[in-house]
């Protein structure tokens, strides 16, 4: 589980798979930026 704040939005990231943490948080970096 990876949590992401971001000011008033928090996202977080559920993952079933061995990504490592930077991957993850990088996704969640990605979805932010949408």
């Amino acid at each position: 589980v990876v949590f992401l704040v971001k000011g008033p939005i928090y996202l977080v990231c559920i993952s079933c798979t061995d990504e490592p943490y930077e991957a993850l948080r990088g996704q969640l970096e990605l979805i932010y930026g949408q």
